[in-house]
């Protein structure tokens, strides 16, 4: 069993004011503007692929200070210890 996508079911999303676009009843092809807000629908976003990478790699730059310093410290009787995040 196959996933269906908002392309193949002939369904937008319009980015701008979020409303769901049906191809034939709310427009008749991609790249027409918006019924709501009159901005040009699109069914897909520019450069996904690399945002997803930049993030992916973010988060593993992030991911060794995090648990390397300490994060919190936690007091009991006066005394601290600190932690981080494992």
């Amino acid at each position: 069993m196959t996933a269906s996508t908002g392309r193949s079911l002939g369904i937008l999303l319009c980015r701008h004011c979020d409303k769901v676009l049906t191809l034939g009843r709310d427009i008749s092809r991609e790249g027409e503007a918006c019924p709501r807000c009159y901005r040009t629908t699109e069914s897909r976003i520019d450069g996904s692929i690399q945002r997803t990478w930049a993030f992916l790699i973010a988060s593993f730059i992030a991911f060794i200070p995090a648990n390397v310093y300490p994060v919190m410290t936690v007091v009991t009787f006066g005394r601290g210890h600190p932690d981080t995040i494992m």
